[in-house]
């Protein structure tokens, strides 16, 4: 019973990220909108969406305070509300302004109050296929993200961009039940639901220069993908592409995920293929290196099957790297930095806006595809370097139970 218990878990957290992280990824439809409606420039309609994702990163840190003191199921329940409540006050959004209140601080910090906690009920429940069970989960917001595009643009065509938002929070409010079952299937595998009281922020790991490059990958890994799922369609619809076509684009990105997801969660959960030996850290920064080079080939392609095909080989890399951002933190610096270098790579918001005052000032859409692949260049080295200076800490654990059983045998040995 606890096995299926487990799965319940598994299929719970699936159905939060399908509706409530799906939609968070599906905001960049709205890119056009905001522009022509609301009268934003390029720089001012990226500013929601960098605010969305920096606010959903920088809130890590709060969530664990909330856990302590609400416990898992009032903070995703919170967390489901004010994502809900967010999406469908922007419907009524008279500016710009209104949209990074709604869309940037409430629906970003709601979402991350209600996967955060899911995800560390997945870390207590699985221990050796934990890159395999996070893949999995987070699948969820993939497999809807491949409908809610498509779905967004109909809406839009249908009942205006107001209209359509008004749906998408119907979306998230579905995320109600899946968070009750996933709290019930947790406390019947005895799952702790409210974190032990512990730092914040470690302030100590600012002395770790590994730490602290580690988390500066992170940042620009991020700022690349905020950057592809801001400017992407956009960047379609600049080259004449239709509207209904260009948010096809981002349902061909999550489809490629939906397949390379498992089978990457499920390599990367081995120790060893074909008697080499897998390093997670690799994996992620080979991925990184191979999505910076098809990204400096996409602003050179003018047509939709060019963009798709580009499209689809920088997807395989996304799908390549899963989760392992996470795991790798883990299994370098251990899992209770979590919430520090989460707050650390918000710096990664900065990134869309400050690009947008670029794309402003040349009309060129095609801009933002360098700088991504600028960035995913950085973070690809940086996680490499990063592997090559920290030991993992079971091998330093290893290391000094080999220190100290070593003098003991010598002495027996005399003996």
């Amino acid at each position: 019973m606890a096995n299926w218990n487990k799965v319940g878990v598994v299929c719970g957290v699936f159905l939060t990220n399908f509706l409530v992280i799906g939609p968070f990824k599906s905001m960049g439809v709205y890119f056009l909108v905001f522009q022509l409606d609301l009268g934003a420039s390029a720089q001012e309609a990226s500013m929601a969406l960098s605010i969305m994702f920096g606010t959903y990163f920088a809130v890590g840190p709060l969530v664990t305070v909330m856990c302590s003191f609400f416990g898992y199921k009032s903070t995703c329940l919170i967390g489901m509300t004010l994502a809900a409540l967010g999406v469908c006050l922007s419907s009524a959004a008279p500016s710009i302004g209104f949209i990074y209140v709604t869309v940037g601080l409430c629906l970003g910090s709601g979402a991350c109050m209600a996967v955060t906690p899911m995800y560390a009920l997945v870390g207590q429940l699985f221990t050796d296929k934990r890159p395999f069970v996070n893949n999995i989960v987070t699948l969820g917001s993939a497999v809807s993200s491949v409908p809610l595009n498509l779905l967004a643009q109909i809406w839009i065509d249908s009942y205006g961009w107001r209209g359509s938002l008004l749906l998408m929070g119907g979306v998230v409010l579905n995320a109600l039940p899946a968070i009750l079952f996933t709290m019930n299937a947790a406390s019947r595998c005895n799952a702790k639901q409210k974190a032990g009281r512990r730092k914040v922020f470690d302030t100590s790991l600012l002395k770790s220069c590994p730490f602290l490059l580690y988390c500066v990958a992170n940042g620009f890994y991020i700022a690349n993908m905020v950057l592809v799922a801001t400017y992407l369609i956009r960047y379609a619809q600049s080259l004449g592409i239709d509207n209904l076509a260009a948010a096809g684009l981002s349902s061909i990105m999550a489809a490629v995920e939906i397949v390379l997801r498992p089978v990457s969660g499920y390599m990367s959960s081995l120790k060893t293929i074909c008697s080499f030996r897998v390093n997670r850290s690799y994996i992620l920064g080979g991925a990184a290196l191979l999505q910076s080079m098809f990204l400096f080939t996409l602003p050179f392609v003018t047509d939709y099957l060019g963009v798709a095909i580009v499209v689809v080989a920088c997807s395989a890399c996304v799908g390549a790297a899963g989760a392992l951002p996470i795991t790798v933190l883990s299994d370098l610096f251990g899992p209770e930095k979590l919430p520090t270098s989460l707050g650390i790579r918000t710096f990664s918001m900065a990134a869309p806006p400050l690009v947008g005052i670029a794309v402003d000032a040349t009309e060129m859409f095609s801009l933002p595809f360098f700088f991504s692949a600028g960035f995913s260049l950085i973070a690809g080295v940086c996680f490499v370097i990063v592997d090559l200076c920290v030991k993992p800490p079971e091998d330093k654990e290893q290391v000094v139970v080999e220190a100290e059983t070593k003098p003991q045998d010598s002495h027996e040995t005399k003996t």
